[in-house]
């Protein structure tokens, strides 16, 4: 009952990142009217960034490598907009879009000083790698929200890995309401569960960990430890209509 369409035309592609450096390619997203968001690392300045941008420059201190974002319209003809993001081995990881086009981007940092919002779940670091979460507007200009998530170990950074990709797995998720829902790994005691958690203690030498917050992420609604007595990751994260959270790793 549907044409088959064996072979699709591209409809937009396009080169991007900073000019004579290294720049890897984490993944990609979009949002309700079809605008295509890349994210990825950046080595170095040179990063056609946009005037008005949440971080402009290239910041090389500590282990530099800083989370590049960009957004281009459908066909990738046009760059709406570009920006660095943290400092210090800052990696991202999965992206998702709400109705109103706000970009929410997840990832681990090693940065003491990654930028966070005022009221957000977690403002400070946990000590070691943490995971981060950050709403970025339409036009890449404001940070709408953006919090720390983990304890004093490292966090969000998978132990066990086959490629040099699978340690930066993981992945960000949205409900209708806009509530935001994290699937990661954490090798930290002291991660912070709540909402009668399933498992409030650690098990193994990593657990996987699902989360939930609040779409300004000022509140975590819940949070868990999932996993056995060896090393577990949580992986993919789905919201089912009917509200149920679907896990796997």
């Amino acid at each position: 009952n549907h044409e088959l369409i064996i072979d699709p035309v591209i409809v937009g592609a396009t080169l991007t990142g900073s000019t004579g450096q290294n720049n890897f390619g984490h993944g990609a997203t979009y949002d309700q009217e079809g605008n295509i968001f890349s994210y990825g690392i950046g080595f170095g300045p040179g990063l056609p960034t946009t005037d008005g941008a949440i971080q402009e420059d290239y910041n090389g201190e500590g282990f530099g490598v800083n989370a590049v974002i960009s957004k281009f319209n459908p066909d990738a003809s046009e760059q709406i907009f570009a920006t660095y993001l943290g400092k210090a081995g800052t990696n991202p990881h999965s992206a998702s879009t709400n109705l109103f086009g706000d970009l929410f981007i997840f990832g681990t940092t090693d940065d003491q000083e990654f930028p966070v919002t005022p009221g957000c779940f977690q403002d400070q670091s946990g000590g070691s790698t943490d995971i981060f979460i950050s709403r970025i507007s339409p036009d890449g200009t404001e940070l709408i929200a953006s919090t720390y998530l983990g304890g004093s170990q490292i966090d969000g950074v998978n132990s066990v890995t086959i490629t040099g990709y699978d340690e930066l797995r993981g992945e960000i998720s949205l409900d209708f309401e806009g509530n935001v829902y994290v699937a990661s790994t954490s090798r930290s005691a002291d991660f912070p569960t709540n909402g009668n958690a399933f498992s409030s203690e650690l098990n193994g030498p990593s657990d996987g960990i699902c989360a939930k917050f609040t779409p300004d992420l000022s509140v975590l609604s819940w949070s868990t430890f999932l996993g056995g007595d060896q090393d577990d990751s949580a992986l993919n994260v789905r919201v089912a209509e009917n509200g149920n959270v679907v896990y796997s790793g």
